[in-house]
């Protein structure tokens, strides 16, 4: 059964509402009583209760402010108000704070009743084994759309037609539904035979501590689930981009026209050109997804990666709450991807100018990598790049074929190690990465005009 406090500083209303309602009979017992808002909080600390009844006016405080109070140590805890004045203004805000009624002295039976029944049946649910819920979530870690068509018909719900919402907050677990599930921290999935109204949905936000609501208002498949998921869940989360809590049943539209100009930007390989495309869309953001957020950081953070570095962060978000990790919000996202382009164009040394980003890339894998048996075949392969791409683009950028630049900077290194250094030819020679000593003294004496041997002279 579940356990009640009465609050009122009439005894004689106390002993009415015990007489009057059906308590037992509706699985309920007044497990104690109080006069004012300390004696009931000195109880409430000592015994859990689950449903308050509580005067308005009473010693010590408010009812709206025991429920508060009493909400910081027992969130569970149903409320249910009772005053011998109309005031709607009052009782809109307590609903608004979480009180299931609001009952006019003298009490009916009937009004108090309906609340009681509407707590019961959120009481019901909370206390309900947990075994449809444990299964379902299983099903859906695992992803298993059978296993899910499965839970879903235990929890009777018919999996080839149900609706799902996504909250994204601190709390949700009293929404009315058939079913919720725990996704994560702050986060529930609900599942009913029925769609939330758009009505629905906004009063849901106003009263829990929801940062966002996402829901569908198409019926869903068991076979379907993931992509449901998804689609809820960037709705949820929409408040990376809008900054402001929202109940959405329906994606924002500017994803497209984005995402095909930030693809146009990419294959100009221009670090320029995408850098202005940033500093636009930070300007003035386009309503779009949390999924294309998402995507764009990653394709920037993917155009922007470095194969010098194999063990480097690599800026991929793996999903949106990774993405909500690193970041606060778009704009934060937005600055942070703008300052990884500006940083590749000012690292390579290099004697010309180019804001190609691959073409930086390769520089400054050469520059790195010169000792190295560098052919044309293995740097592309490092690159992710073809052969016959990174041939034209080096001649492209720089007026000179890939095979003369490396050779030239090789002997520029040996010239530097024959004046620091007291390294043999032989030595040098292999320290800039020629592996044959005698094409080292020839390629050295036709670029410089003297023999390494006689060099600084």
């Amino acid at each position: 059964m579940y356990r009640v406090l009465i609050v009122d500083d009439e005894a004689n209303i106390i002993t009415s509402l015990t007489e009057n309602i059906p308590w037992q009979s509706m699985g309920l017992e007044i497990a104690a009583s109080a006069g004012s808002m300390g004696e009931a909080l000195l109880l409430a600390r000592a015994s859990h209760f689950d449903i308050l009844v509580t005067d308005i006016k009473m010693p010590g405080g408010s009812g709206l402010e025991l429920y508060r109070e009493l909400a910081k140590f027992s969130q569970d805890t149903k409320c249910i108000l009772i005053s011998g004045h109309a005031d709607f203004a009052y009782a809109q805000k307590a609903i608004q704070c979480g009180v299931l009624g609001y009952c006019l002295k003298p009490v009916e039976a009937s009004d108090l009743c309906l609340y009681l029944k509407k707590a019961i049946s959120l009481l019901d649910e909370a206390q309900k084994p947990m075994l449809e819920k444990e299964s379902l979530a299983d099903a859906i870690a695992e992803g298993d759309t059978s296993r899910i068509a499965a839970a879903l018909r235990d929890a009777d719900l018919n999996p080839d037609c149900f609706y799902i919402a996504v909250s994204y907050g601190d709390s949700g677990s009293d929404i009315d539904h058939q079913i919720s599930i725990r996704v994560r921290r702050g986060q529930y999935c609900y599942f009913a035979q029925h769609p939330f109204t758009v009505a629905e949905a906004a009063s849901l936000l106003r009263k829990q501590r929801m940062k966002g609501l996402g829901y569908l208002t198409t019926p869903c498949r068991a076979d379907d689930f993931a992509n449901a998921m998804r689609q809820a869940n960037a709705m949820a989360l929409h408040s990376f981009i809008s900054g402001r809590s929202e109940a959405l049943c329906i994606h924002p539209g500017a994803d497209q026209q984005v995402l095909a100009r930030l693809q146009e930007v990419l294959r100009s390989q221009s670090v320029n050109q995408l850098e202005q495309f940033l500093i636009e869309l930070r300007t003035t953001l386009p309503d779009i997804s949390v999924n294309a957020a998402f995507r764009l950081s990653n394709q920037v953070h993917a155009f922007c990666s470095d194969p010098l570095y194999e063990d480097q962060d690599s800026g991929y978000s793996f999903d949106l709450h990774h993405l909500f990790s690193r970041y606060s919000s778009v704009y934060e996202m937005l600055d942070d991807l703008i300052r990884l382009v500006r940083k590749p164009a000012s690292q390579p040394d290099v004697s010309f100018e180019s804001d190609n980003l691959h073409f930086l890339q390769i520089i400054r894998y050469i520059h790195s990598h010169y000792r190295e048996d560098l052919s044309l075949g293995s740097l592309a392969e490092v690159m992710h790049l073809n052969a016959s791409y990174v041939s034209q683009l080096f001649s492209r950028e720089s007026g000179t074929t890939y095979r003369k630049y490396l050779t030239e900077l090789r002997i520029e290194k040996a010239k530097e190690l024959l004046t620091t250094t007291n390294l043999s030819l032989s030595e040098v020679s292999e320290q800039v990465g020629f592996n044959d000593y005698f094409y080292f003294l020839k390629t050295f004496k036709k670029l410089t005009g003297i023999s390494p041997g006689k060099y600084p002279g």
